[in-house]
């Protein structure tokens, strides 16, 4: 079973309504409430900033290959895309790499229509880690 701190939240919250309640839960309780109200969760939901930082990238079929923007995206997960909405080739303004298991991954292309096509499953490369390849692309960011 997994405990949130929404959870944790909610049963001391049942706790401090109960008659039984000892002092020393109220003031956890009161404590808990003054934290929460002050943290700012904002609208990522209390998520770690990530830092954009400037990769090379290249992508093949396209022969891409120049600086990009690279964003982490947790688990090995990431996107690259280009400054000022230029695109890596055709509509391509961006390239999502998704993790789904170590050294496997589905990978995205997004328009710049917003519209996205999956470009299929890709393999970490064992000679060259910063690499993903699948059948008939490549993305490389490092």
């Amino acid at each position: 079973m997994r405990i949130t701190a929404l959870g944790i939240f909610a049963l001391m919250l049942a706790a401090c309504g109960s008659e039984n309640a000892t002092l020393a839960e109220r003031e956890t309780y009161e404590a808990m409430e003054e934290a929460m109200a002050q943290e700012d969760l904002g609208p990522d939901n209390g998520r770690t900033p990530v830092e954009i930082k400037t990769a090379t990238c290249l992508l093949w079929p396209s022969n891409f290959r120049g600086d990009c923007s690279f964003e982490p995206r947790g688990r090995g997960s990431f996107m690259v895309r280009l400054e000022d909405g230029q695109t890596f080739y055709d509509d391509v303004f961006e390239v999502f790499v998704s993790v789904f298991k170590e050294g496997h991954a589905d990978v995205r292309v997004i328009n710049k229509d917003g519209s996205s096509e999956m470009l299929g499953e890709a393999k970490r490369s064992e000679t060259y880690p910063a690499c993903w390849i699948g059948t008939g692309f490549s993305v490389c960011a490092y």
